[in-house]
């Protein structure tokens, strides 16, 4: 069949993508997805008709990138990234994921494929390169295979060329070289291979408690992370003090639907690990990021970013990986596609994961995504360095549930 896509030419990549590319390795490939749990699973032939019908408006999907380019493959099937499992039941659900996610993708061709897994539980897996798209356009693109229609509103970026952005960048940079290398229980050597963990709370009690101390959702699950990872070594009698998190910082509209692409951005925060109350650990995480967020240093690392794509390849690398080095690992929030419930060809999606990829020397990432009435949990661990991801979430559920013990007392006093 011949696909008559949308022309997308020969574009350059963005600094940021180049950045993605630059920390891709065969033991940290950077590799984000989408895991979609349905109901009962879908028949192969409908997914194929309904991807006929929305392929040709994606432009990307039918690229390859050619550093510093984005060529159109002129070979490229569309169907052939549709990749279909039956398990056995001797296969576990969780070990095809984690085998799947451990494979890296094939940058000969599209960086991205869509696996639709039969049996108990039915899912889709929306597998993709970092550098092909952020988390949000990938949800996108599922709203547009679940029917919903495609906006094309322009997406807003930051004002990277604003004044006083150079001196701020001398500041992260000093900072950063004078910072020493993460050599903690968290970070180690990677191996090519990833496990995966999944954890749902519900999204009122959630709610209830960052309005309570005034955070936004994404403190409040630093909060809860802080807690359980500060926990986790304290058992396994390991010395880890303070956690520095690198946070994607999305630039698109709020109401935006643009699909695909990246219009992100980040920032690193050191947080204390040390035992002390929900209320004290939750306006402490509050006060760093809201300074960090004045000091504007999520446009600054766009500037850094865009400097850094100038460079030869080789010194990009090693500029990446030495940023990567001064953290410990990412905490992601990836945006609800709504408060609808999604239904894809007759299969209702239960709970949406988002998984982000671990950079160099990380040894865990999370992503939390709000669906519905929950807040959906994904830990991605490298078992060479972590090796019971479900021991992390199992505290951060106990942390959630300290924290709302701390606030029965008001909670009763409201619903009295």
């Amino acid at each position: 069949m011949i696909y008559n896509f949308l022309t997308m030419g020969k574009k350059r990549l963005d600094s940021i993508e180049q950045s993605f590319l630059a920390l891709d390795s065969v033991n940290t490939s950077q590799v984000i997805s989408i895991l979609c749990l349905l109901d009962k699973p879908i028949e192969e032939k409908l997914l194929r008709a309904r991807f006929e019908q929305v392929i040709t408006n994606f432009p990307r999907l039918n690229c390859l990138f050619r550093p510093p380019f984005w060529i159109e493959d002129p070979n490229f099937n569309p169907q052939d990234n549709l990749i279909f499992i039956n398990p056995t039941e001797e296969d576990s659900f969780k070990t095809i994921c984690e085998d799947l996610y451990s494979t890296v993708i094939d940058s000969r061709v599209p960086p991205w494929k869509i696996l639709l897994i039969s049996g108990k539980p039915a899912a889709a897996h929306f597998i993709f390169h970092h550098s092909f798209s952020d988390g949000m356009g990938i949800m996108e693109f599922i709203k547009t295979l679940c029917g919903k229609s495609i906006k094309t509103e322009k997406v807003t970026t930051p004002n990277n060329k604003a004044k006083g952005l150079l001196a701020e960048a001398s500041k992260l940079l000093t900072k950063d070289f004078l910072k020493s290398k993460c050599a903690s229980p968290i970070n180690g050597k990677n191996s090519p291979l990833r496990k995966y963990a999944f954890l749902n709370l519900p999204l009122t009690e959630i709610n209830y408690n960052r309005k309570f101390h005034q955070v936004s959702l994404h403190e409040y699950m630093l909060g809860l992370t802080c807690s359980a990872i500060g926990n986790y070594f304290k058992n396994n009698n390991s010395a880890l003090t303070t956690l520095n998190v690198l946070t994607p910082v999305s630039h698109r509209h709020p109401k935006s639907s643009l699909p695909f692409g990246n219009y992100l951005t980040g920032m690193a925060v050191d947080l204390d690990l040390t035992d002390k109350g929900p209320g004290e650990r939750l306006h402490e995480i509050k006060y760093k990021f809201r300074i960090s967020m004045e000091k504007g240093e999520d446009q600054v690392y766009i500037y850094l970013a865009n400097i850094v794509a100038k460079l030869p390849a080789s010194i990009r690398k090693v500029l990446c990986n030495f940023s990567a080095s001064r953290t410990n690992l990412i905490c992601s929030s990836v945006p609800s596609t709504g408060k609808e419930q999604l239904e894809l060809l007759g299969s209702k999606i239960t709970h949406q994961y988002g998984t982000a990829a671990l950079m160099k020397g990380h040894g865990l990432s999370l992503a939390f995504t709000r669906y519905l009435d929950s807040m959906c949990i994904c830990i991605v661990s490298d078992p060479q360095i972590i090796k019971d991801p479900e021991m992390i979430l199992k505290l951060i559920s106990n942390a959630h549930t300290e924290f709302s013990s701390c606030l029965s007392p008001q909670r009763n006093l409201l619903n009295a």
